[in-house]
């Protein structure tokens, strides 16, 4: 959650998801190609990186959001 109505979600197929309080939503990451599995996330709002695990890779990526 990055505030009461915007979210930051993803799919275990590998698509992480930008989700607005109106309920449109925007990819940001589509990983579904290289298989990554995505699995828990962690956003750090005050440097504004999202971290996500994979179940499969055993693996953290770290993305920086503008």
């Amino acid at each position: 959650m990055l505030n009461k109505k915007e979210f930051i979600i993803t799919s275990w197929g590998g698509v992480v998801y930008y989700v607005n309080a109106d309920g449109s939503n925007q990819v940001l990451i589509d990983a579904r190609e290289q298989r990554i599995a995505a699995g828990i996330i962690y956003y750090n709002a005050e440097k504004r990186i999202l971290y996500i695990t994979t179940d499969e890779q055993n693996v953290v990526y770290a993305y920086h959001l503008k």
